[in-house]
């Protein structure tokens, strides 16, 4: 998900699933990342807050969707 603040792509957040992470997730295999505008990760960020939001989603894989966001 690109973040744009002020008009300029300020982070990219990731999530990507392995099933090899089931061990290291709480959100099922998924972890997430977050990178500068410039591609460079975010090392001062853990992906926890992006963890903790995702939780809600644990019986849709923990994933959101566009049309789930509307409703």
């Amino acid at each position: 998900m690109d973040d744009f603040r002020d008009g300029g792509l300020y982070r990219i957040l990731v999530m990507e699933k392995r099933a090899e992470w089931s061990d290291k997730s709480l959100s099922g295999s998924w972890l997430f990342r977050e990178f500068s505008a410039g591609g460079t990760p975010k090392l001062d960020e853990d992906g926890t807050r992006c963890q903790s939001c995702h939780a809600s989603q644990a019986e849709h894989d923990f994933v959101f969707t566009r049309d789930r966001m509307l409703d």
